[in-house]
């Protein structure tokens, strides 16, 4: 290695022991960067009511989302729930299996006849959803903090 290299890699480390990349942002890089397969429909997140409190009436610790493709809606009501979240959903459009992908942790489930889903105790921190509906087709949401 010569001195130039030796110089850079003691600089690359004195950096990182002096001002550590945070955890928030190692993790929300990782999922930005996470392949989305082709074949996959995204849904774009269209609501968020704790980015617009005049839209919801009542109680602060109900948060609503709305993400909606060009075949799917998926409304979310989050609630906390034991430290991490629980999740009340509506997948409007298909029926099937509703994965919750989040750091480190994977729940799924199955639609209801009627569209309803939930999970419990999702944790906290990026996290976003797939829907594998029963006609073959995937559909992922936006990763979005809870």
């Amino acid at each position: 290695m010569s001195t130039d290299d030796e110089l850079m890699a003691d600089l690359r480390r004195i950096a990182a022991e002096a001002d550590p990349v945070p955890r928030l942002v190692s993790e929300r890089a990782r999922a930005a960067l996470s392949t989305r397969l082709v074949d996959e429909e995204l849904a774009a997140l269209l609501l968020d009511s704790s980015l617009q409190p005049e839209l919801v009436r009542g109680d602060d610790d109900i948060r609503l989302l709305s993400f909606e493709s060009g075949r799917i809606s998926v409304e979310l009501q989050v609630t906390a729930d034991r430290g991490g979240r629980s999740v009340a959903g509506l997948l409007l459009g298909a029926a099937g299996e509703v994965v919750a992908d989040s750091a480190g942790a994977r729940q799924s489930t199955t639609t209801g006849p009627d569209g309803w889903f939930a999970f419990t105790n999702l944790p906290c921190g990026p996290t976003r959803l797939r829907v594998l509906a029963e006609d073959g087709t995937t559909t992922v949401t936006s990763w979005t903090l809870l």
